[in-house]
């Protein structure tokens, strides 16, 4: 457990709950090793006003997720309302708070459709006090849903932070230049990469899971990185090996909720053009924001087609790459998203009149 630290009198104390350690996370943003964006606001709560008190990550298990939830009813006194980062850590505390066993407030980030068992339907959704969708997809689908509590339901823009890319050292990964590459472990369709990086002969970086590893793959143009975790290279490494792209590749088999989000946002904040599987819950349009192009799902035609394109015009793959990144410095500020949390956290403990004791 992360110890409390003392505040000054009236400072909003805020529980972080999150699928994986929101801890390791602020120990390495301080570092200067991962960016901030993945701390879900919580590195900037304090210069906000505001205090984290991040509850310990324990695996991502049903189990685990329970063991969290009973540690925040058994210390309630230590906060002022619940923030989790991610809707699969407060199903059993807004079935509580619907029940009035629960009185502190519960404001939730929200990356996929409200659905299941226990992470949907209408008692989810009324035990929460704020719901901050990063769709507007599966926020327009729940505001249809139940429309008597469209009020506690928004959309948000998640952030990036651009400090942490353009500060990270130059790292000799070895691949040269003016590569494509892609990097990532959820729904990846890389052997379809691989095949048509091979085919349009275009030297092309892989980095990935075990899982997402193209079985085949042609050595002559086509560099697989990989391991179990997924995480083959760190942030910093990565940084480097996004740097030094011609552009970036999001390839998807089975496009659900947000996949591809955080890879889109990475390429944003290196000022890189973008290919990408179509998404819509997605709401960034890389094509009509002019720093993308969309392709269809497991399509071949379409891959090699953008591959092709961003191969020979370098004009394009500059232009492209400056509005990328013009977007994330212009619209998608990590320090914006900090903030809009903060602001909801302080507006339904108003609202629910819950004072520090």
């Amino acid at each position: 457990m992360v110890k409390a630290q003392a505040t000054m009198p009236g400072t909003m104390r805020i529980a972080v709950l999150n699928d994986y350690s929101i801890s390791t996370a602020l120990k390495l943003i301080a570092e200067g090793s991962y960016p901030a964006q993945h701390s879900w606001g919580a590195s900037l709560f304090k210069s906000m006003g505001a205090q984290a008190v991040v509850f310990p990550f324990h695996g991502a298990t049903l189990s685990a997720s329970l063991r969290t939830q009973m540690a925040v009813l058994l210390q309630q006194h230590r906060f002022d309302v619940v923030y989790s980062a991610c809707q699969s850590e407060t199903w059993l505390l807004s079935r509580l708070r619907t029940l009035g066993l629960f009185r502190k407030p519960i404001v939730a980030v929200i990356h996929h459709p409200v659905s299941g068992r226990l992470r949907g339907g209408e008692r989810f959704v009324r035990g929460h006090d704020s719901l901050l969708f990063l769709s507007r997809l599966a926020c327009e689908h729940a505001r249809a849903a139940w429309p008597a509590l469209k009020d506690r339901m928004e959309t948000v823009d998640w952030g990036v932070d651009l400090a942490f890319y353009d500060q990270q050292p130059v790292w000799d990964h070895g691949f040269g230049r003016n590569y494509f590459v892609s990097a990532g472990k959820a729904n990846r369709d890389h052997q379809l990469l691989a095949d048509c990086a091979a085919q349009g002969r275009h030297r092309t970086v892989i980095v990935c899971s075990e899982q997402t590893k193209p079985h085949q793959a042609d050595a002559s143009c086509v560099t697989v990185v990989s391991d179990r975790s997924g995480h083959a290279l760190s942030y910093g490494q990565l940084t480097s090996v996004y740097r030094d792209a011609r552009a970036i590749v999001i390839p998807m088999q089975h496009v659900q909720g947000l996949a591809g989000l955080t890879s889109l946002l990475d390429a944003m904040a290196c000022g890189k053009p973008v290919i990408m599987t179509r998404n819509a819950s997605v709401d960034i349009d890389i094509e009509a924001l002019g720093f993308g192009i969309w392709i269809d799902a497991q399509d071949a035609r379409s891959l090699r087609q953008a591959m092709d394109r961003l191969a020979t015009d370098d004009a394009l793959v500059h232009q492209m790459g400056a509005k990328a990144r013009e977007f994330a410095q212009t619209a998608y500020r990590y320090d914006a998203f900090a903030r809009t949390i903060v602001s909801r956290c302080q507006a339904v403990c108003r609202a629910t009149q819950a004072p520090s004791p």
